[in-house]
């Protein structure tokens, strides 16, 4: 089965995320969102946060019925978005995208195999291709973006549950090294930290708790990496718990991430939250 397939089952309280960044420039999101609430309609939606100028967010929002997984959970089609091992397309008001890539299918999976096994964690992320050279075109209210070879990555995330407060990074360089990294809190549990890169991971179960790092608003430190950008290079989004809970979520993708032979201005970088951040935008 590709990391990639769709995991939900058809019941309530689920939601499913297949999301590409290319490095400086843009975040793709796939969705589906399935209500806690047996009687209430799921939905599934396209966005795209587009970087190139002021940060800005667009999505549009479809039936549970557009979202199609025509052979065994995958490629995924929603609305007139598609996206496969090599292709990502869509359209948003205002905006269109239509991209190609090739990368050997290399899944990093986040949560510990025990912890997934007792079904534990409340989402699961798999970065399906941490390395991507993506090709084609971005159109955004009339202006078009070439891509040719851009840095990029994809991955899949799914669960039950956002976390309570979480800080997000992940940079491809233009040689194909990449690095990414995660801080994040969860009720009731004591708070993970992880870094991995392309010679490996350090999430097991033990590094998971003692990885030093650090979390605030545009800043994240996880082991030897720290990130950072300022409040105006963010596009804040509203994410919703299949429960209806609220979530508010602020993604870059130029911040500066600094580490162990890795330096770039063109991060992603997300900050995550049950609280609004006085002063910062929220786009959606």
């Amino acid at each position: 089965m590709s990391a990639n397939a769709l995991r939900w089952d058809g019941r309530p309280g689920r939601y499913e995320v297949w999301y590409l960044t290319v490095a400086g420039r843009f975040w793709i999101r796939y969705t589906l969102h399935v209500p806690t609430d047996p009687d209430a309609d799921g939905e599934c939606a396209l966005w795209l946060g587009d970087f190139t100028g002021a940060p800005a967010l667009r999505r549009t929002t479809f039936a549970l019925e557009e979202l199609r997984t025509p052979q065994a959970g995958w490629p995924l089609e929603v609305g007139p978005g598609r996206l496969t091992d090599t292709e990502a397309s869509g359209e948003v008001e205002g905006a269109r995208w239509s991209l190609r890539f090739d990368a050997v299918e290399r899944p990093f999976v986040y949560t510990p195999a025990l912890v997934r096994r007792l079904g534990l964690a409340s989402t699961e992320v798999v970065v399906v291709k941490p390395a991507l050279a993506v090709s084609g075109v971005v159109e955004a209210d009339g202006v078009s973006h070439e891509l040719v070879a851009a840095p990029g990555q994809q991955a899949h995330v799914f669960g039950r549950r956002h976390a309570d407060r979480w800080g997000w990074f992940h940079a491809t360089l233009a040689d194909g090294r990449w690095v990414e990294g995660l801080v994040a809190k969860v009720g009731g549990l004591p708070r993970v930290a992880f870094h991995a890169g392309e010679h490996g991971a350090r999430n097991g179960l033990l590094h998971v708790f003692r990885t030093a790092a650090e979390l605030e608003p545009g800043r994240v430190r996880v082991g030897p990496y720290e990130v950072q950008a300022s409040p105006e290079q963010f596009a804040g989004a509203t994410y919703r718990d299949p429960d209806g809970a609220e979530v508010y979520c602020y993604h870059a993708e130029r911040a500066r991430l600094s580490g162990p032979g890795v330096e770039t201005d063109e991060a992603a970088l997300e900050y995550g939250t049950r609280e609004k951040l006085d002063g910062w935008t929220l786009s959606l």
